[in-house]
């Protein structure tokens, strides 16, 4: 540090910081070895040559919050194994038991990057059809060499409607006057055909 100015100490103690404070949030994931990113369903259903591709170049960049970090070192091959996506989530294993039946049970929740925000500040969608606060979530059961996957998937209401926080413990709704509405609800929905077949909508 000695080479340093006194401007560039105070600069790294701000990048310090910045990066103590990330790493000391909850929530963020990675392996080395394991695609966190994709559901079994979907690892399960993929070709050899996408086995064979780094979890950088492969990754879901829904669910990849380091994205705009890793994007300079995706031209570069060579440090890829150094690249890993970290995902934003919960994770949980537990070896379970029932009836004498002994299975692991894991439990994976990704949070999408795109839209993302705190409650009541981010409702809706956006123009390209992204739900705010998207979560996918897998429960995998793996038992006698065997594994099983349910996926589901949450996001906020797909049309274009915000609630900002006032005094009142529910403010209201507000739905746009102006956006096409249709136009981002089918967006949305298109995109969850393609990534996750047909749809059961339940409104909680």
């Amino acid at each position: 540090m000695l080479h340093l100015t006194d401007i560039q100490l105070q600069d790294n103690k701000t990048f310090l910081a910045m990066l103590n404070h990330v790493l000391n949030v909850d929530g963020f994931y990675f392996s080395t070895t394991y695609d966190l990113t994709h559901t079994l369903q979907r690892l399960s259903n993929t070709s050899p040559e996408f086995q064979e591709m780094s979890l950088l170049e492969r990754a879901d960049q829904r669910f990849v919050w380091n994205g705009h970090l890793l994007r300079e070192l995706s031209a570069q091959p060579e440090v890829h194994r150094f690249a890993l996506p970290v995902l934003h989530g919960f994770i949980t294993m537990h070896s379970c038991s029932i009836n004498g039946k002994y299975f692991d049970w894991i439990l994976i929740s990704r949070r999408s990057c795109f839209r993302a925000g705190v409650r009541y500040y981010v409702r809706g969608i956006d123009s390209e059809g992204h739900a705010a606060n998207f979560v996918e979530t897998e429960q995998i059961v793996h038992y006698n060499g065997s594994k099983a996957s349910f996926v589901q998937t949450r996001g906020s209401i797909p049309v274009f409607w915000s609630q900002r926080p006032n005094l009142k413990y529910k403010p209201l709704p507000q739905i746009s006057k102006v956006a096409n509405h249709m136009d981002g609800f089918q967006r949305h929905f298109d995109s969850q055909v393609i990534i996750y077949g047909k749809q059961v909508i339940i409104n909680l």
